[in-house]
């Protein structure tokens, strides 16, 4: 449901847009680009298991397909142009086709499916480039970074209008910063990493913290040097633009992640990288950018260069992250990038 998680609510942040763009035409004929409304993550919500969630999900996406093809364009175009939602964690090939079999999907849903699988554009929160790699069906038609589009996966518009208060000279109490789960047995690569950093010798202290307040946790974002960026379940987090916002320099612990936006801008030139096989290293690693404040000093400044390109608005917004992410679609869909 709409409202419910920051990051889930991305889809209908778009979808809100994308009804009142400039881009959009009435008729269908001078389109170059077909939005399918879809919302993983609400119809998710819909079951109270996993698979019920699941199952509700690819339902109305075949529904929603069904929909489509009584118009021309989606067979017309082979998938192409079309681009449609995926926020929740499934991503997109769960959704399509994890719960699709002979009982409930013709040949010719099949066919009509896997055409948008493998032509059209995916605009997703799990954006993982290993996807693709690994076995099965899923594998096969997962996200693929030369055609799908990676969203900026945090919706929360109140959070992101009070962080424009924050200015880059605000003096930075914390070496680094984290909130949320790190049991060791939750995400083992958290611990690890927040473990390594412990044992560092940082001029300035650490905050991590498991339980804070949202006072407390904007406060911490805006006052540390540092911003741990781990992976969650999946290989994106919606802290990683919480951070951004408040001026805290990300570090990124999730491999496989295809960041949003990577065709436009490196994300090395503000963010810290780190192999999750490499967590263990994490705090000889953040040492030695610690220890270089002019090094700090730069890619702060261009964090917050950047940082409304990361932000949803209500209204049209020139380079806000709806017009980020319709950019993208276009480079995928038309250019290439």
């Amino acid at each position: 449901p709409k409202g419910t998680n920051r990051g889930y609510m991305v889809e209908w942040n778009f979808y809100d847009r994308a009804r009142s763009s400039s881009m959009r035409v009435l008729d269908p004929e001078r389109a170059t680009i077909f939005y399918i409304p879809t919302f993983t993550s609400c119809w998710r919500s819909q079951g109270t298991t996993r698979r019920e969630g699941g199952e509700s999900a690819g339902k109305r996406i075949q529904q929603m397909l069904k929909d489509v093809t009584k118009l021309p364009f989606l067979q017309r175009y082979v998938g192409k142009k079309h681009i449609w939602i995926s926020a929740h964690d499934m991503g997109k090939a769960e959704p399509l086709l994890a719960w699709c079999d002979a009982k409930d999907c013709s040949q010719s849903s099949m066919d009509i499916t896997e055409m948008l699988a493998k032509n059209g554009t995916v605009l997703a929160n799990t954006a993982d480039d290993l996807e693709m790699q690994r076995d099965g069906k899923p594998g096969e038609y997962g996200f693929n970074s030369s055609m799908d589009v990676s969203l900026v996966c945090n919706g929360d518009m109140p959070l992101a209008s009070r962080s424009r208060s924050v200015k880059p000279k605000r003096p930075r109490r914390y070496s680094v910063f984290f909130a949320g789960r790190w049991d060791e047995n939750y995400i083992p690569v958290r611990f690890i990493a927040i473990r390594s950093i412990e044992k560092a010798k940082l001029q300035k202290p650490t905050s991590f913290n498991r339980k804070i307040k949202p006072e407390a946790y904007e406060k911490g974002l805006a006052d540390s040097e540092l911003c741990l960026a781990p992976r969650g379940s999946r290989v994106w987090s919606p802290r990683l633009f919480e951070m951004i916002w408040f001026g805290c320099i990300p570090v990124i612990i999730s491999s496989g992640y295809h960041l949003p936006a990577s065709c436009f801008f490196d994300w090395r030139d503000f963010s810290i990288f780190i192999e999750d096989k490499d967590a263990h290293k994490a705090g000889q690693i953040l040492k030695g950018y610690l220890d270089d404040p002019k090094r700090l000093e730069e890619m702060r400044e261009k964090v917050f260069k950047i940082r409304k390109a990361f932000m949803w608005n209500d209204e049209e917004t020139v380079g806000d992250a709806f017009e980020l992410a319709m950019l993208d679609v276009y480079l995928k869909q038309q250019r290439r990038c």
